[in-house]
């Protein structure tokens, strides 16, 4: 209930919005139903994710909402090339569960004259808890500003609160927030604090109240002494003209550690070499994040809510880029 009346309240949601429901229910089908249930609204059911299919829904019943993840919007763009459908009642395109690029945004709102909405939201906090606002100023690389009855801050290792600027843990408190896990002991409860729900993000905020997503801190790892964040350094990458996308993942190194190791996607009919895109590293960033090893692939794998699957890529870095 709370999440779906912020929900409501930071994308202007009415009664007369269409919703489309397309997520399996591990992910986030409650607040995606919870909506047009609130509002008297509309849902559209659809049991595939195909490009395809998303289109043809959003083309025959006026999909106005819906919420899906970068991979999703860049694959809509890919069929469009090809085929055209009718997307011009689509006006809320929220993006969440992973970084959004600044490019694919610009091209959507090229192609689709409504940009893309980037979200943060998890389950502890039953659905989004920052949000961009529609026909609002998105800063590149935003997830937004925290929705309505969501408390926020970003503290340091000892729990302190951060200034504006800072990087830190992001934490929540708010009558949105589950009060923990079922059945579960030890390490996880440690995420619920003194009414605060601990999210494992790091972010930071700006003087301005918008948040941006750095990693997770498991994701983090340390290269002679110097904290690495792999979103940080795949931001960076994909500035260059000749990427489409990359990740980065932690390689062994006897000396420093651990080392960055990037796995890069290019753009169709370019070529790239391993030391082009270090020296593009170690001119658009600070050295100890420049990739030490770069690999070349056709596309990065992606996991069961289709995320970047990071394991999968940390042992590919293991057996085939190790020295």
């Amino acid at each position: 209930y709370w999440n779906t009346v912020a929900s409501v309240d930071a994308l202007k949601l009415t009664p007369d919005d269409v919703h489309l429901c397309m997520f399996a229910p591990f992910a986030h089908p409650h607040e995606i139903f919870a909506r047009p249930l609130y509002l008297g609204g509309t849902m559209v059911l659809v049991d595939k994710l195909y490009p395809k299919s998303i289109a043809e829904a959003i083309s025959a019943h006026k999909v106005t909402c819906m919420m899906g993840l970068s991979p999703m919007y860049e694959n809509l763009l890919e069929l469009l090339e090809h085929k055209n459908y009718d997307l011009g009642s689509l006006r809320i395109p929220e993006s969440g569960g992973m970084y959004t690029r600044v490019e694919l945004m610009e091209r959507f709102k090229h192609k689709l004259g409504v940009p893309i909405i980037p979200v943060w939201g998890s389950t502890e906090t039953t659905g989004i808890a920052l949000a961009n606002r529609p026909h609002g100023h998105i800063p590149a690389g935003s997830v937004g500003k925290p929705c309505l009855h969501y408390e926020v801050k970003i503290v340091d290792e000892d729990g302190e609160e951060l200034p504006a600027g800072e990087t830190g843990e992001m934490i929540f408190k708010g009558p949105a927030i589950v009060k923990g896990y079922y059945e579960s002991i030890g390490s996880r409860e440690q995420c619920f604090k003194d009414g605060w729900y601990s999210t494992g993000d790091i972010m930071r905020r700006d003087k301005d109240g918008f948040y941006y997503f750095i990693s997770r801190v498991d994701d983090m790892f340390v290269c002679a002494g110097e904290n690495i964040f792999p979103s940080e350094v795949e931001a960076m990458l994909e500035h260059n003209a000749k990427i489409h996308q990359a990740a980065v993942v932690p390689l062994d190194d006897e000396i420093k550690g651990q080392v960055p190791a990037a796995f890069v996607v290019c753009k169709s009919g370019v070529e790239l070499t391993e030391q082009e895109v270090k020296a593009f590293a170690l001119e658009h960033g600070p050295a100890y994040q420049h990739p030490r090893r770069v690999a070349f692939v056709d596309e990065l794998p992606l996991g069961g809510t289709n995320k970047i699957d990071r394991r999968a890529l940390i042992e590919r870095a293991k057996s085939t880029l190790g020295s």
